[in-house]
């Protein structure tokens, strides 16, 4: 007989990502086999050290898994949310364009639109202290004050504050007068 006949012990279990469950190799030994993460086991998941020295089975291997479940829907999600965030910023530089266009397309209406929230401010300060110049097409008044638009089209007005000043304006220039 050979010494092989005679071994008490099989040889080490060796290969890649190949994980056992002991490190024991003695005759009659059985050993469950796994593989790392991101592998896959192909072959028997069991072997038993058989006297003479040899394993029942050759080892198993260990090969690259293929993508999971998990994988494959971390994948979905990522690239749903990527076109989500893509298609609120193509929305958001839509809405940008077009409100510079009708800038371009209305200028009189943007004017129009600025002015109006000029009197409006204006209109809720008390005390104001007012230059021709500083806001063009401003017809500036208080709560206390009467506005006297004459409704003929040609965009003049009166004010009469309650000193007894009163401001006249076309849109363009302002006369004072006591």
């Amino acid at each position: 007989m050979s010494a092989l006949s005679n071994a008490t012990h099989c040889p080490p279990v060796v290969g890649q990502a190949l994980l056992v469950s002991t490190t024991e190799r003695s005759v009659g030994t059985v050993i469950t086999l796994t593989c790392e993460d991101g592998f896959r086991l192909t072959g028997v998941e069991r072997i038993t050290c058989h006297s003479g020295g040899f394993w029942s089975s050759d080892f198993p291997v260990c090969d690259t898994a293929v993508a999971t479940t998990s994988t494959v829907w971390i994948i979905v999600v990522c690239s749903i949310a990527t076109l989500m965030a893509l298609a609120v910023v193509v929305c958001a530089v839509y809405m940008l364009c077009m409100s510079f266009g009708d800038q371009k397309k209305n200028p009189d209406k943007i004017r129009e639109m600025r002015n109006d929230k000029i009197r409006m401010y204006l209109a809720e300060t008390q005390n104001y202290v007012w230059s021709p110049g500083d806001v063009e097409d401003v017809c500036p008044h208080t709560g206390q004050d009467q506005v006297d638009a004459d409704g003929d089209d040609d965009d003049t007005a009166s004010i009469t504050s309650a000193s007894g000043t009163t401001e006249t304006t076309n849109g363009m220039s302002t006369r004072v007068s006591a």
